[in-house]
């Protein structure tokens, strides 16, 4: 389902119970498959698995977490009446040191490989503190290396973006995503409007923190990536 920008912003403006009703009356009798892209928190599945109808009809339910814990709480047939037995959990590999050092130095300076750059110890240092906070995503990884490619390579560049509360331009942060092919077209709507949309749906003012300054994206930007 495709929405025009003005319906987008309606919807925003809607509270949570507004919200589930629409999303019922759009499910209702139908065999759907529903999406929950980086889960924060139970809540935020709970709201859902609430407003979803009860079906038997084979719907399912696909959800993608960085939390452990909001997996094996996620029990779908429990709340909203599947067929199936159990909740399947697919844990994917993330990358190990060596290879997450690698995609680092490929997007932060362009390389081959890691014997290609050579790096003063100080910085060698501070890099791999940046790549071990990505804890082995390679989207943050690179998001974090292009952003750091168009940076100084020094120390206190580098140091700015271990700091809690670092701020990104939006419109910088959303040409990195497009650049770096994370943005998926959706019918005729524009990458940056598409965008746009993943910055609202992954804005850390929802969990607390951050969100929206004046054009600028402010948070824990190794957290949120």
């Amino acid at each position: 389902m495709s929405l025009s920008n003005e319906e987008k912003k309606v919807m925003r403006e809607m509270g949570e119970d507004e919200l589930g009703g629409k999303l019922r009356e759009c499910l209702n009798d139908k065999k759907y498959l529903v999406a929950m892209d980086d889960v924060w928190s139970i809540e935020a599945w709970s709201s859902l698995c609430f407003h979803l109808t009860e079906s038997m009809n084979g719907s399912k339910v696909l959800m993608t977490t960085r939390n452990k814990e909001i997996a094996a709480q996620a029990n779908p047939h429990e709340v909203v009446g599947h067929t199936d037995s159990q909740a399947l959990v697919y844990e994917l590999r993330i990358m190990d040191d060596d290879e997450s050092w690698e995609l680092f130095l490929k997007k932060t300076f362009g390389a081959r490989d890691s014997t290609s750059v050579c790096l003063s110890k100080a910085l060698e240092e501070l890099g791999r503190k940046i790549v071990a906070k990505c804890k082995g995503l390679p989207l943050a990884i690179v998001v974090l290396g292009g952003l750091l490619s168009t940076k100084e390579k020094t120390e206190p560049s580098w140091e700015r973006m271990l700091a809690e509360d670092s701020e990104i331009k939006a419109s910088k942060l959303i040409h990195l995503w497009i650049a770096e092919g994370f943005v998926q077209r959706r019918g005729k709507e524009k990458l940056e409007d598409i965008a746009e949309d993943y910055l609202y749906e992954t804005d850390p003012q929802k969990h607390g923190s951050g969100g929206w300054k004046e054009g600028k994206w402010k948070s824990d930007v190794l957290s949120h990536t």
